[in-house]
């Protein structure tokens, strides 16, 4: 490619001219209302200490603090009432706490990551342009997102790094302001959603000049340390609406320590590398080439501006004659606008470095800086593509959008209500941290056209793809989003009462008056409204993402591939990704299953199908000798078998028999087939049932244990070897112990039952409040076959020390704890302490889960691009395994410290503590099993297979044979398929 090619050259972006700066239509463009914090009435009759946070506000001496009422202008800057916050736990461990993390946050697609400090260290927002949809704004120097290993690398370590990142830097202006070598930064959450970064410098206090007149004065000592506490203090809040991200700087300055403030001096970073979020291939226009810079409308705003010509959009998965549309993209760019006072500021360059951007203050804001002594100063950030013909008012953010994110913010202090999620404070705040995470994030409505500025589509009702978030490029990885996907539904089931009162979820359950009153009590009348908008948000999610699955992905020869992008389109440059396997369908499928597959509405179910005949197909094709054992790796002739793999393809089949698409996918015209589809394997969809493959799969995975030589389900087989042991992947096993596979659709006859179930007996439903399996009685009703596997767990050399690098072993041994069955000779109190310990320990002060530990149980990033699916499937999975495993036993240990605490001062029952010890009797005993004495007879991860033929089940007398394991004879394989086609279109009476 030459420079002179046409296709090479990026088209010139007209900038429009924007009104004059006295222009009334401008003026009002670049203001924004000011939404003062008005006191209530109980306010109003309180005082406050002055310099100080009335809500944490600790007195360090005893002598009088000078305080004014709250209606002094202070008033504005007053903090965020306690009850709209939550803080990190006081239990919170303290490697946990002190360890630097990135934290995230977002909303509609929209996301960004800020270090420890409160910088940010990118900026996402889906655009709906090129394959993957995504752009990016990154730190310069920055990996490009194809350097998937070292990017992760550097991302971490920007996490705790206090002098990069987008900011406002305010160390030229208030010159000593921090030492941020020793400066301790502390976050909170607004809403569960928005970071809130207090940081305050830990130096010891220092001699402060004091003003003529001052010197000597009793209370000086006590007024240095104060003001140097004050000085030294200041905060970073972030908020995200209509594709903006706000980030608010407010500092309180004294005049003693800082007289003269340069103003003039306040520096914005402005190193920024737009990129497109393409992980896969290597795109140019990914390169970092310097972007020219401009500055916005009347100086009001700053253009950093990443032009794409035909070839690099191209790269992207960009249609050449799609971008050679005059008013197509042509250009991506960020735009920042600073704003304070009610107006959006002037900014200007001074040197010719990247950085040397600084605002221009308005003689009206410097003087009401100085004035009350506080710099309240909020920078918009705007990820967006530009067009050929650029308006004035795409270049900047408006006014108006500072008034409706102040508004958009009010209204969710007005409705937000602090939900309980377990009385224990540390899985409490994880678990509302990991949904709103997984909900402002991860979840990003799929945009109808590109976005050029701002969007106003209704998301509601758009396809809703679910990522692993903006740390991993939103890269969408299956297993992480079907865990993803269990854990919203699992808190559905949570927040949707099932009784008038809503006492569970209040933070004070002695305030709810309900009783035995028909109608809810005015406590449980304030929470409800907030219950309803979580559930809302949850149940909008996980319909999006359904209809994401069944229309938006497009997968390689009609079916669903095992890589996607967020736009549903599926990645062809497998190099570095697992390949295409036969689960990839099923655990698509499991998802619709675990939600409502009953509501699927026609179009979805007509989409689905279309994707649902080639895996059946597929799986037909290596059915060898219709063994129904289906190999880890078909394409390549493996002959390693996995039980868990073959229960997903039963729960597959299933779906499709509940959502009565066999009937209708037999009947599809030829026309409408891939070509990878068999026109005359019209009869496969119905040959193969649930209760037929279900027969056949336990039937194969049936062999005899090694210790107890009685009939076991194998993990893994082989024709060399069986394995008993559980796999950190094998979780899923459990998950679905509990869930119904009720018939549906047109099939009237399917009856409701569980994969594990013994022939004719389901235990009923359980409860959500219930304990363990075993206390309910569903154990009872698990094949003897599967409880022997389970059991068998204790006889492994893996489970004596508990040493791991992937935390979903521990993730495995808590299930196993919370089931009260035994791996090892410790306790299984000892063992529930020990593996929710290094879980738990595993997360941040985001509330995050880690994805791998070191030796020390320390988070660590993965180390091979190829290992990140299990990465972050491990950090999606963990929470919902506490929550779901472990919600009883944690409010048990609650219950039984709350008593210890009641006993010792001789306090009553107040929140429901003796109710609380009666939910969980989990770690107290383990299930007793005949083969007890036999835990530590250590047994490999295989035994080696020695009978090819059959063998005897000592305690059932049931004959199990194995020749299917075996490559059958040459002349057995004819390779013949009947064809029934022409049966089709006979009738009973021909």
């Amino acid at each position: 490619m030459t420079s002179e090619d046409p296709d090479d050259k990026p088209p010139p972006i007209e900038w429009q001219d924007a009104p004059g700066e006295s222009d009334d239509y401008f003026q009002n463009f670049i203001t924004y209302d000011k939404l003062e914090c008005k006191p209530t009435a109980e306010e109003l009759n309180t005082e406050i200490p002055e310099n100080d946070d009335r809500s944490e506000h600790k007195s360090t001496s005893e002598e009088s603090v000078t305080k004014i009422p709250v209606s002094d202008d202070r008033l504005q800057y007053k903090s965020i009432p306690e009850r709209l916050v939550t803080r990190i736990p006081e239990n919170f461990p303290e490697k946990a706490r002190n360890r630097r993390s990135y934290i995230s946050f977002g909303s509609e697609g929209t996301t960004a990551s800020v270090n420890a400090y409160g910088n940010i260290m990118q900026i996402s927002r889906y655009l709906g342009y090129g394959r993957s949809g995504f752009f990016s704004a990154d730190q310069r120097g920055t990996s490009k997102p194809f350097y998937v290993d070292s990017r992760k690398e550097e991302l971490m370590e920007l996490a705790k790094d206090p002098f990069t990142g987008f900011r406002l830097d305010l160390q030229q202006a208030f010159d000593g302001l921090l030492d941020y070598e020793q400066c301790k930064p502390s976050v909170k959450f607004i809403h569960d959603r928005w970071p809130w970064f207090s940081i305050q410098d830990a130096r010891e206090h220092e001699d402060i000049p004091r003003p003529k007149g001052q010197e000597g004065h009793k209370s000086d000592k006590r007024m240095q340390e104060k003001d140097a506490t004050h000085a030294t203090t200041f905060s970073v809040q972030y908020f995200c609406h209509k594709g903006t991200i706000f980030q608010r700087h407010l500092l309180e300055f004294d005049k003693a320590r800082f007289p003269n403030p340069d103003l003039s001096r306040l520096r914005f970073d402005a190193a920024v590398c737009t990129r497109n979020l393409d992980f896969v291939d290597n795109p140019d226009f990914n390169n970092d080439d310097e972007p020219p810079y401009r500055s916005g409308p009347n100086h009001r705003s700053l253009t950093v501006v990443h032009k794409m010509n035909r070839n690099t959009a191209a790269d992207m998965g960009i249609d050449k004659k799609e971008y050679s549309k005059r008013s197509g993209p042509k250009a991506a760019a960020l735009i920042i606008t600073p704003f304070t006072e009610g107006r959006a500021q002037k900014v200007r360059q001074m040197g010719d470095a990247d950085r040397s951007w600084y605002i221009e203050l308005d003689k009206e804001a410097e003087t009401a800086i100085m004035k009350l002594r506080k710099l309240d100063i909020t920078l918009a950030y705007r990820l967006q593509l530009l067009e050929e013909d650029q308006k004035w008012e795409n270049s900047t953010v408006p006014g108006r959008r500072m008034t409706s994110v102040g508004k958009a913010m009010s209204l969710e202090s007005s409705l937000f209500r602090r939900i309980v999620f377990s009385r224990n404070e540390h899985l409490d705040f994880v678990i509302r941290r990991n949904l709103e995470y997984i909900l402002s994030v991860c979840s990003v409505p799929i945009l109808e056209s590109p976005v050029l500025g701002h969007t106003n589509e209704v998301v509601d009702s758009l396809a809703v793809a679910l990522t692993c978030g903006d740390i991993s490029g939103h890269r969408v990885s299956t297993r992480a989003s079907v865990s993803a996907f269990m854990f919203l539904h699992s808190m559905l089931k949570y927040l949707t009462p099932d009784a008038q009162s809503l006492r569970p979820y209040l933070v004070n359950p002695t305030k709810c008056a309900c009783g035995d009153q028909q109608n809810a009590c005015d406590e449980c009348k304030g929470v409800k409204p907030y219950l309803d908008h979580v559930c809302e948000r949850i149940k909008a999610t996980l319909r999006g993402h359904v209809k994401w699955i069944c229309i938006r992905t497009r997968g390689n020869e009609g079916g669903f591939s095992p890589h996607y992008w967020p736009t549903g389109e599926y990645i062809t440059n497998l190099t570095w990704l697992p390949s295409a396997s036969l689960v990839d369908t099923p655990l698509q499928l499991l998802k619709i299953f675990w939600f409502e597959p009953r509501s699927l509405p026609p179009s979805q179910k007509r989409e689905l199908q279309d994707k649902i005949r080639p895996w059946v197909s597929r799986l037909d094709k290596t059915n060898n000798r219709g063994s129904y054992a289906f190999s880890i790796d078909p394409d390549h002739s493996s002959e390693k078998f996995k039980f868990a793999d073959h229960v997903l393809i039963c729960l597959a089949i299933r779906c499709v028999e509940c959502l009565d698409l066999g009937s209708e996918m037999s009947s599809t015209p030829e026309e409408n087939l891939g070509h990878a589809e068999d026109p005359k394997a019209f009869h496969i969809f119905n040959t193969y049932s649930f209760k037929e493959v279900r027969r056949n799969v336990l039937k194969r995975f049936t062999a005899q244990g090694p210790i107890t030589k009685q009939r076991m389900l194998a993990t893994r087989r082989t024709p060399r070897e069986s394995r008993f042991l559980l796999h950190s992947k094998d979780t899923i096993l459990f998950h679905i112990m509990d869930l119904r596979l009720d018939g549906g659709g047109g099939q009237e006859f399917l009856k409701s039952t569980q994969f594990f179930q013994k022939e004719g007996k389901l235990p009923q439903q359980r409860k959500k409040d219930k304990g363990s399996r075993e206390a309910d009685g569903t154990w009872k009703y698990i094949d003897d076959r599967w409880k022997a596997t389970v059991d068998a767990q204790a006889y492994h050399d893996e489970y004596q020390n508990l040493d791991w690098e992937k935390p979903l072993w521990y993730a495995l041994t808590f299930i196993l704890a919370c089931e009260r069955r035994r791996i090892n000779k410790s306790s299984i109190d000892e063992i529930l302490r020990f593996t929710a310990s290094v879980l738990l320990g595993g997360s941040s002060m985001s509330g995050l889960f880690a994805g791998l530990l070191d030796e020390d149980q320390e988070p660590i990033p993965f180390e091979d691009e190829r290992d990140q699916d299990n990465f972050w499937h491990a950090v999606f999975e963990t929470p919902y395994i506490l929550w779901t495993y472990g919600r009883d036993y944690f409010d048990a240990q609650w219950a039984r410290e709350k008593e210890h605490q009641s006993s010792s001062d001789g306090t009553g029952d107040p929140t429901g503590v003796k109710q609380g010890l009666l939910v969980s009797n989990i770690g107290e005993t383990a299930v007793q099993f005949k083969d007890t004495g036999r835990v530590g007879q250590i047994i490999t991860k295989s035994e080696p297979f020695v009978n090819f033929s059959t063998f005897i089940d000592q305690k059932g007398l049931v004959e199990v044979s194995d020749d299917w394991l075996q490559a059958g004879p040459v002349a057995l394989d004819f390779g013949f398929r009947p064809d029934f086609s022409t049966l089709m279109h006979l009738s009973c009476d021909e």
